[in-house]
Protein backbone atom coordinates (compact mmCIF):
# COMPACT_ATOMS: atom_id res chain seq x y z
CA UNK A 1 0.00 0.00 0.00
CA UNK A 2 1.48 3.35 -1.25
CA UNK A 3 0.48 6.76 0.12
CA UNK A 4 -1.87 7.35 -2.59
CA UNK A 5 -4.11 5.46 -4.67
CA UNK A 6 -4.65 5.13 -7.91
CA UNK A 7 -8.15 5.29 -9.94
CA UNK A 8 -6.60 2.50 -12.73
CA UNK A 9 -7.83 1.87 -16.68
CA UNK A 10 -6.54 -1.61 -17.47
CA UNK A 11 -7.22 -3.08 -20.45
CA UNK A 12 -10.15 -5.83 -20.18
CA UNK A 13 -7.31 -8.72 -21.14
CA UNK A 14 -4.67 -7.69 -18.39
CA UNK A 15 -7.54 -7.01 -15.65
CA UNK A 16 -6.30 -10.71 -14.15
CA UNK A 17 -2.52 -10.47 -13.57
CA UNK A 18 -2.60 -14.63 -14.73
CA UNK A 19 -2.54 -12.83 -18.54
CA UNK A 20 0.67 -10.96 -18.67
CA UNK A 21 3.59 -12.78 -20.02
CA UNK A 22 6.48 -10.09 -18.15
CA UNK A 23 6.41 -7.74 -20.91
CA UNK A 24 5.80 -4.74 -19.57
CA UNK A 25 1.71 -5.00 -19.41
CA UNK A 26 1.47 -2.64 -16.31
CA UNK A 27 2.40 0.19 -18.54
CA UNK A 28 -0.84 0.05 -19.92
CA UNK A 29 -2.74 0.04 -16.60
CA UNK A 30 -2.53 3.97 -16.20
CA UNK A 31 -4.63 6.22 -14.23
CA UNK A 32 -7.83 6.01 -15.47
CA UNK A 33 -8.41 9.93 -18.05
CA UNK A 34 -9.13 12.50 -15.93
CA UNK A 35 -8.49 10.93 -12.47
CA UNK A 36 -5.49 11.80 -10.07
CA UNK A 37 -3.51 10.88 -7.25
CA UNK A 38 -5.13 10.94 -4.11
CA UNK A 39 -2.72 11.56 -1.43
CA UNK A 40 -3.67 11.25 2.25
CA UNK A 41 -2.20 12.79 5.52
CA UNK A 42 0.49 11.34 6.98
CA UNK A 43 1.76 11.55 11.10
CA UNK A 44 5.26 11.87 11.71
CA UNK A 45 7.12 10.40 14.71
CA UNK A 46 8.57 13.09 17.29
CA UNK A 47 12.13 13.88 17.03
CA UNK A 48 11.84 11.34 13.83
CA UNK A 49 15.70 11.04 13.23
CA UNK A 50 17.75 10.88 9.78
CA UNK A 51 18.26 8.19 7.46
CA UNK A 52 21.99 6.81 7.41
CA UNK A 53 24.56 4.08 7.19
CA UNK A 54 27.97 3.30 8.13
CA UNK A 55 31.13 2.31 5.95
CA UNK A 56 34.80 1.11 6.72
CA UNK A 57 36.81 0.49 3.73
CA UNK A 58 40.57 -0.70 4.05
CA UNK A 59 43.31 -1.02 1.32
CA UNK A 60 46.45 -2.15 0.74
CA UNK A 61 48.91 -2.34 -2.29
CA UNK A 62 52.20 -3.20 -2.92
CA UNK A 63 54.15 -2.95 -6.13
CA UNK A 64 55.95 -6.46 -6.70
CA UNK A 65 57.44 -5.42 -9.90
CA UNK A 66 58.98 -2.24 -11.56
CA UNK A 67 54.64 -2.04 -13.67
CA UNK A 68 53.09 -4.59 -11.91
CA UNK A 69 51.23 -3.68 -8.30
CA UNK A 70 49.14 -6.20 -6.40
CA UNK A 71 45.58 -4.21 -4.10
CA UNK A 72 43.79 -5.64 -1.58
CA UNK A 73 39.99 -3.47 -0.83
CA UNK A 74 37.72 -3.98 1.79
CA UNK A 75 34.47 -2.81 2.64
CA UNK A 76 31.85 -2.89 4.79
CA UNK A 77 28.77 -0.88 4.82
CA UNK A 78 26.02 -1.34 7.12
CA UNK A 79 22.46 0.42 7.50
CA UNK A 80 21.53 2.91 10.29
CA UNK A 81 18.24 4.51 10.61
CA UNK A 82 15.63 4.46 8.04
CA UNK A 83 12.53 6.54 7.15
CA UNK A 84 9.61 4.74 5.85
CA UNK A 85 5.95 4.93 6.70
CA UNK A 86 3.59 1.85 7.71
CA UNK A 87 -0.31 1.60 7.98
CA UNK A 88 -2.66 0.37 10.77
CA UNK A 89 -6.21 -1.30 10.23
CA UNK A 90 -8.14 0.04 6.84
CA UNK A 91 -4.90 1.71 5.87
CA UNK A 92 -6.47 5.20 6.79
CA UNK A 93 -3.51 6.99 6.91
CA UNK A 94 0.00 6.77 6.71
CA UNK A 95 2.46 6.83 9.89
CA UNK A 96 6.24 8.16 9.26
CA UNK A 97 8.56 7.12 11.45
CA UNK A 98 12.09 4.90 12.11
CA UNK A 99 10.78 1.80 12.32
CA UNK A 100 12.20 -0.79 14.82
CA UNK A 101 14.18 2.08 16.41
CA UNK A 102 11.29 4.29 17.82
CA UNK A 103 11.95 5.75 20.83
CA UNK A 104 10.20 5.64 23.88
CA UNK A 105 9.40 9.47 23.84
CA UNK A 106 8.07 9.53 20.56
CA UNK A 107 5.25 6.83 21.94
CA UNK A 108 5.42 8.58 24.90
CA UNK A 109 4.37 11.72 22.88
CA UNK A 110 1.74 9.78 20.68
CA UNK A 111 -0.31 8.63 23.61
CA UNK A 112 -0.44 12.58 25.24
CA UNK A 113 -1.60 13.63 21.77
CA UNK A 114 -4.39 10.84 22.39
CA UNK A 115 -4.87 11.79 25.66
CA UNK A 116 -5.67 15.25 24.56
CA UNK A 117 -7.91 14.65 22.07
CA UNK A 118 -10.09 12.25 24.02
CA UNK A 119 -10.25 14.59 26.69
CA UNK A 120 -11.31 17.55 23.90
CA UNK A 121 -13.68 14.97 22.69
CA UNK A 122 -15.08 14.04 25.85
CA UNK A 123 -15.83 17.59 26.62
CA UNK A 124 -17.74 17.91 22.94
CA UNK A 125 -19.26 15.11 22.49
CA UNK A 126 -21.85 16.29 19.88
CA UNK A 127 -18.52 17.67 17.59
CA UNK A 128 -18.03 15.27 14.98
CA UNK A 129 -13.82 16.52 13.97
CA UNK A 130 -13.04 16.32 17.71
CA UNK A 131 -14.59 12.64 17.58
CA UNK A 132 -12.75 12.09 13.86
CA UNK A 133 -9.73 14.21 15.95
CA UNK A 134 -9.88 11.01 18.35
CA UNK A 135 -10.09 8.38 16.53
CA UNK A 136 -6.94 9.52 13.87
CA UNK A 137 -5.06 9.83 17.82
CA UNK A 138 -5.69 6.34 18.73
CA UNK A 139 -4.92 4.88 14.94
CA UNK A 140 -1.12 7.03 15.16
CA UNK A 141 -0.18 5.58 18.58
CA UNK A 142 -1.56 2.17 17.51
CA UNK A 143 0.58 2.15 14.05
CA UNK A 144 3.52 3.51 15.74
CA UNK A 145 3.50 0.91 18.52
CA UNK A 146 3.35 -1.30 15.74
CA UNK A 147 6.36 0.23 13.75
CA UNK A 148 8.23 0.41 17.29
CA UNK A 149 7.83 -3.60 17.41
CA UNK A 150 9.09 -4.30 13.68
CA UNK A 151 12.58 -5.71 13.47
CA UNK A 152 14.96 -3.00 12.81
CA UNK A 153 16.30 -2.48 9.53
CA UNK A 154 19.44 -4.53 8.00
CA UNK A 155 21.41 -4.15 4.73
CA UNK A 156 24.72 -5.04 4.88
CA UNK A 157 27.12 -5.33 2.55
CA UNK A 158 30.39 -6.77 2.57
CA UNK A 159 32.99 -7.17 -0.29
CA UNK A 160 36.96 -7.90 -0.38
CA UNK A 161 38.46 -7.42 -3.94
CA UNK A 162 42.05 -8.68 -4.67
CA UNK A 163 43.46 -6.54 -7.92
CA UNK A 164 46.40 -6.91 -10.05
CA UNK A 165 47.43 -4.09 -12.46
CA UNK A 166 50.08 -4.12 -14.76
CA UNK A 167 50.54 0.09 -16.00
CA UNK A 168 50.96 0.90 -19.48
CA UNK A 169 54.86 -0.17 -20.44
CA UNK A 170 55.95 -1.75 -23.46
CA UNK A 171 53.01 -0.75 -25.57
CA UNK A 172 50.19 -2.42 -23.25
CA UNK A 173 48.10 -3.16 -20.14
CA UNK A 174 46.52 -4.86 -18.44
CA UNK A 175 44.18 -5.53 -15.04
CA UNK A 176 42.50 -8.08 -13.72
CA UNK A 177 40.60 -8.52 -10.17
CA UNK A 178 37.70 -10.79 -8.49
CA UNK A 179 35.32 -9.16 -5.80
CA UNK A 180 33.86 -11.77 -3.35
CA UNK A 181 30.70 -9.80 -1.97
CA UNK A 182 27.60 -10.07 0.11
CA UNK A 183 24.57 -8.02 0.54
CA UNK A 184 21.90 -9.05 3.29
CA UNK A 185 19.24 -7.82 5.29
CA UNK A 186 15.58 -7.06 5.28
CA UNK A 187 15.35 -4.03 3.45
CA UNK A 188 16.14 -2.69 0.12
CA UNK A 189 16.59 0.86 0.42
CA UNK A 190 14.91 3.31 -1.43
CA UNK A 191 14.14 1.65 -4.70
CA UNK A 192 12.23 -1.84 -4.57
CA UNK A 193 13.27 -3.81 -7.18
CA UNK A 194 11.03 -6.54 -7.53
CA UNK A 195 8.26 -4.42 -8.32
CA UNK A 196 10.45 -1.44 -10.28
CA UNK A 197 8.45 0.91 -7.23
CA UNK A 198 10.37 4.47 -6.60
CA UNK A 199 8.73 5.49 -3.23
CA UNK A 200 11.98 6.91 -1.49
CA UNK A 201 11.09 6.40 2.39
CA UNK A 202 7.43 5.83 1.33
CA UNK A 203 7.80 2.19 0.49
CA UNK A 204 6.24 -1.27 0.93
CA UNK A 205 8.75 -2.54 3.44
CA UNK A 206 6.46 -1.60 6.15
CA UNK A 207 3.33 -1.09 5.28
CA UNK A 208 1.75 -3.64 7.42
CA UNK A 209 3.21 -6.64 10.16
CA UNK A 210 2.43 -9.54 7.39
CA UNK A 211 5.29 -7.64 5.49
CA UNK A 212 8.21 -8.10 7.71
CA UNK A 213 7.62 -11.90 7.62
CA UNK A 214 10.44 -14.06 5.63
CA UNK A 215 12.25 -10.74 4.73
CA UNK A 216 15.60 -11.17 5.79
CA UNK A 217 18.26 -12.97 2.79
CA UNK A 218 20.11 -11.87 0.21
CA UNK A 219 18.81 -8.51 -1.28
CA UNK A 220 18.60 -8.17 -5.00
CA UNK A 221 22.14 -7.15 -5.63
CA UNK A 222 23.73 -9.75 -4.11
CA UNK A 223 26.11 -11.01 -6.51
CA UNK A 224 28.71 -13.12 -4.70
CA UNK A 225 31.43 -13.53 -7.42
CA UNK A 226 32.33 -10.39 -9.68
CA UNK A 227 35.35 -11.08 -12.07
CA UNK A 228 36.82 -8.50 -14.46
CA UNK A 229 39.49 -8.93 -17.24
CA UNK A 230 40.77 -5.67 -19.13
CA UNK A 231 43.78 -5.16 -21.75
CA UNK A 232 44.56 -3.30 -24.96
CA UNK A 233 47.68 -3.05 -26.73
CA UNK A 234 49.05 -0.09 -29.03
CA UNK A 235 51.22 -0.31 -31.84
CA UNK A 236 52.57 2.36 -34.62
CA UNK A 237 51.31 2.22 -37.78
CA UNK A 238 52.06 4.60 -40.43
CA UNK A 239 51.91 8.02 -38.72
CA UNK A 240 49.51 7.45 -36.20
CA UNK A 241 48.88 4.31 -33.39
CA UNK A 242 46.41 1.26 -33.73
CA UNK A 243 44.98 0.20 -30.30
CA UNK A 244 43.12 -2.89 -29.40
CA UNK A 245 41.37 -3.72 -26.61
CA UNK A 246 39.46 -7.00 -24.96
CA UNK A 247 37.90 -6.66 -21.89
CA UNK A 248 35.99 -10.06 -20.28
CA UNK A 249 33.11 -9.30 -17.37
CA UNK A 250 31.48 -11.85 -15.27
CA UNK A 251 29.49 -12.09 -12.52
CA UNK A 252 26.92 -14.14 -10.11
CA UNK A 253 23.08 -14.38 -10.54
CA UNK A 254 20.64 -12.15 -8.74
CA UNK A 255 18.57 -14.62 -6.13
CA UNK A 256 15.44 -15.66 -6.71
CA UNK A 257 12.01 -15.35 -5.09
CA UNK A 258 8.67 -16.80 -4.58
CA UNK A 259 6.30 -13.70 -4.13
CA UNK A 260 2.30 -13.20 -3.64
CA UNK A 261 0.21 -10.31 -3.20
CA UNK A 262 1.17 -8.47 -6.38
CA UNK A 263 -2.18 -7.13 -7.73
CA UNK A 264 -2.20 -5.61 -11.27
CA UNK A 265 -2.97 -2.00 -11.36
CA UNK A 266 -2.15 -0.91 -8.07
CA UNK A 267 0.31 0.30 -5.58
CA UNK A 268 2.10 -3.09 -5.04
CA UNK A 269 2.93 -4.74 -1.48
CA UNK A 270 5.49 -7.40 -1.86
CA UNK A 271 4.64 -10.42 0.45
CA UNK A 272 7.37 -13.10 0.39
CA UNK A 273 5.58 -16.43 0.48
CA UNK A 274 9.09 -17.90 1.64
CA UNK A 275 11.97 -16.54 2.59
CA UNK A 276 14.21 -14.51 0.57
CA UNK A 277 16.24 -16.18 -2.01
CA UNK A 278 14.85 -19.36 -1.80
CA UNK A 279 14.23 -19.75 -5.32
CA UNK A 280 17.65 -19.66 -5.79
CA UNK A 281 19.68 -17.64 -8.50
CA UNK A 282 19.78 -16.61 -12.74
CA UNK A 283 22.42 -17.68 -14.20
CA UNK A 284 25.60 -16.25 -14.02
CA UNK A 285 26.50 -13.59 -16.65
CA UNK A 286 29.46 -13.32 -18.91
CA UNK A 287 30.16 -11.01 -21.58
CA UNK A 288 33.60 -9.98 -23.96
CA UNK A 289 33.64 -6.48 -25.40
CA UNK A 290 36.58 -5.16 -27.50
CA UNK A 291 38.02 -2.05 -29.04
CA UNK A 292 39.87 -1.39 -32.46
CA UNK A 293 40.97 2.53 -32.87
CA UNK A 294 43.31 4.35 -34.76
CA UNK A 295 44.63 7.38 -34.08
CA UNK A 296 46.44 9.84 -36.26
CA UNK A 297 48.33 13.15 -35.72
CA UNK A 298 46.85 16.63 -37.65
CA UNK A 299 49.35 18.89 -35.90
CA UNK A 300 51.21 19.63 -32.98
CA UNK A 301 48.74 19.47 -30.33
CA UNK A 302 45.95 17.56 -32.69
CA UNK A 303 45.02 14.11 -33.03
CA UNK A 304 42.24 12.68 -34.75
CA UNK A 305 40.71 9.30 -33.71
CA UNK A 306 38.23 6.88 -35.45
CA UNK A 307 36.97 4.02 -33.26
CA UNK A 308 35.38 0.86 -33.11
CA UNK A 309 33.26 -0.35 -29.64
CA UNK A 310 31.91 -3.78 -29.52
CA UNK A 311 29.73 -4.75 -27.15
CA UNK A 312 28.99 -8.46 -26.30
CA UNK A 313 31.43 -10.18 -28.90
CA UNK A 314 29.77 -13.41 -28.58
CA UNK A 315 25.45 -12.41 -28.50
CA UNK A 316 25.28 -13.81 -25.51
CA UNK A 317 21.77 -13.95 -24.34
CA UNK A 318 21.55 -14.80 -20.61
CA UNK A 319 18.86 -14.32 -18.98
CA UNK A 320 19.15 -11.46 -16.04
CA UNK A 321 15.78 -11.25 -14.49
CA UNK A 322 13.15 -13.85 -13.97
CA UNK A 323 9.36 -13.28 -12.84
CA UNK A 324 9.03 -13.83 -9.55
CA UNK A 325 5.23 -13.91 -8.65
CA UNK A 326 4.35 -16.77 -7.81
CA UNK A 327 0.87 -16.75 -6.92
CA UNK A 328 -1.14 -13.08 -7.94
CA UNK A 329 -3.37 -13.49 -4.92
CA UNK A 330 -3.28 -12.52 -1.82
CA UNK A 331 -1.48 -15.16 0.13
CA UNK A 332 -0.20 -14.66 3.55
CA UNK A 333 3.79 -15.78 3.67
CA UNK A 334 4.84 -19.36 5.27
CA UNK A 335 7.13 -18.71 8.41
CA UNK A 336 10.57 -20.22 7.01
CA UNK A 337 8.78 -21.97 4.78
CA UNK A 338 10.80 -24.08 1.78
CA UNK A 339 9.69 -24.71 -1.47
CA UNK A 340 7.82 -28.03 -0.21
CA UNK A 341 5.43 -26.27 2.01
CA UNK A 342 4.16 -24.95 -1.07
CA UNK A 343 1.45 -27.24 -1.95
CA UNK A 344 0.22 -26.00 1.58
CA UNK A 345 -0.29 -22.34 0.77
CA UNK A 346 -3.81 -21.09 1.06
CA UNK A 347 -4.78 -17.61 -0.33
CA UNK A 348 -6.73 -14.84 2.31
CA UNK A 349 -9.95 -17.00 1.70
CA UNK A 350 -8.41 -20.09 2.75
CA UNK A 351 -8.56 -21.89 -0.50
CA UNK A 352 -5.61 -22.93 -2.17
CA UNK A 353 -3.80 -20.28 -4.77
CA UNK A 354 -3.57 -20.34 -7.94
CA UNK A 355 0.08 -20.85 -9.36
CA UNK A 356 1.52 -18.19 -11.97
CA UNK A 357 2.15 -19.93 -14.77
CA UNK A 358 5.04 -17.92 -15.81
CA UNK A 359 6.78 -18.02 -12.57
CA UNK A 360 10.09 -18.70 -12.57
CA UNK A 361 10.09 -17.72 -16.51
CA UNK A 362 12.85 -14.72 -18.18
CA UNK A 363 11.83 -11.21 -18.16
CA UNK A 364 14.80 -9.83 -19.17
CA UNK A 365 17.98 -10.60 -21.26
CA UNK A 366 21.32 -9.37 -21.43
CA UNK A 367 21.78 -6.57 -24.34
CA UNK A 368 22.52 -8.47 -27.76
CA UNK A 369 25.52 -7.71 -29.66
CA UNK A 370 26.05 -3.91 -30.79
CA UNK A 371 28.69 -1.59 -32.41
CA UNK A 372 29.38 1.94 -31.72
CA UNK A 373 31.40 3.75 -34.69
CA UNK A 374 32.89 7.04 -33.89
CA UNK A 375 35.60 9.96 -34.47
CA UNK A 376 37.40 11.65 -31.98
CA UNK A 377 39.31 15.09 -31.83
CA UNK A 378 41.85 16.14 -29.36
CA UNK A 379 43.64 19.32 -29.12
Amino acid sequence: MSEFGLTTNCPTNLQNGYNWTGAGEFTKCAPALGTSPTFNSEFAQKNIQGQYHNEIVATAERQIMDDLTVRVDYQHRWLGNIIEDGYGPGFQNGVLANPGNVPQSALDAATHSLMDAQAAAAANPMNPTLQAAAATAQYNLGTLQTLANAPAPERTYDAITLSVNKRFAKNWLARGSYTYSRLVGNYEGLYQQETNYIAPNGGNAYDAPELYVNQNGPLPNDRPHLFKLDGFYRHALGKGVVTLGLSFTARSGMPQNYISNLQPGTALQLVMLLPRGEAGRTPTVSQFNGKIAYAQPLGPKMNLEGFLDLFNLFNQQTAILTDDNYTFEAAPPIVNGTPQDLKFAKNAGGGPITKNPNFGQPLAYQDPFSARLGLRLTF
